[in-house]
């Protein structure tokens, strides 16, 4: 039992400090350790979680936003270990082993795979421009935060996609169904800050590193206009005017530096106050 405790520290202390290397050069990117997805039982899909697993490491990664443990780390952990139950049962805890800021889980409730029909002379013409087999895809997914264990989001994803055989349909709806949750992960979690300065065609921006954005990540400069009010006269918002596009070029504690990549400053006209943004 020792032998088998000390095995289990020296692993993890030692892949611990490999992603934590591998992190160092990102550090204004937030981390997100996908868990194993849990499968319903009334299908016989083996390679299912593993599939949404890549394709949610995938999305989350290109998505240019978070950095994400690799799953060869996580792999090597379940696999040595035998920790999946670990996993499944306290991910929270799993995330914050791997240096994580939030952990995706969540159970695949749904798949089916079917062929397109064929029985008239019109399906048959139809199979010529269209895919052969097409698949549909649901899960309950959820992003947590480690630091407070709070449920961040909360959604049930559907994906659809075709494909010329039953493999590659399964890959494209999971593909499908991991930008969609992506897209919420987003519309979430908006960066927003204001310009607190103008010099030339860099501007300086009130967020820094905590803020979550990353160096090269191209936002959205906006100005506000008219109050937005209810119907029972309350503000509720403004209105907002798109007047260009910057880039972020450096991150410090507490403000990030970005360049303006769609005209200069006196084009845009860049001002104290405007917003900045990520796109939808």
């Amino acid at each position: 039992m020792q032998l088998g405790r000390k095995k289990i520290f020296v692993t993890l202390a030692l892949i611990f400090l490999t992603v934590l290397f591998s992190f160092s050069c990102e550090a204004a990117k937030k981390v997100v350790a996908v868990m194993p997805l849990e499968v319903a039982s009334s299908y016989n899909n083996k390679n299912v979680s593993e599939i949404m697993t890549e394709q949610l490491l995938n999305s989350i990664s290109d998505s240019g936003i978070y950095t994400v443990v690799e799953r060869q780390y996580l792999d090597k952990v379940f696999n040595e270990l035998g920790l999946q139950n670990i996993a499944t049962e306290n991910p929270v805890e799993m995330g914050k082993m791997f240096g994580a800021n939030f952990v995706v889980v969540g159970k695949v409730t749904m798949l089916k795979t079917e062929a397109t029909s064929r029985k008239t002379f019109l399906d048959k013409v139809k199979r010529i421009f269209t895919d052969p087999y097409k698949t549909t895809i649901s899960m309950d997914l959820r992003f947590v935060e480690c630091r407070s264990g709070a449920v961040n989001l909360a959604r049930s994803i559907i994906g659809e996609a075709g494909g010329k055989d039953e493999t590659l349909s399964v890959h494209n709806a999971c593909k499908d169904a991991a930008t969609k949750f992506m897209q919420e992960i987003q519309a979430a979690n908006p960066f927003l800050g204001r310009v607190i300065g103008v010099s030339g065609n860099d501007i300086y921006v009130d967020q820094g590193i905590d803020s979550g954005i990353h160096k090269g990540e191209v936002l959205i400069v906006a100005r506000e206009g008219e109050v937005i009010t209810s119907v029972d006269g309350q503000a509720i918002g403004t209105t907002q005017t798109v007047i260009g596009k910057a880039k972020v070029t450096e991150i410090t504690a507490d403000f990030s530096i970005c360049r303006i990549v769609e005209g200069d400053s006196s084009s845009v006209k860049v001002n104290k106050g405007d917003i900045v943004k990520r796109s939808n």
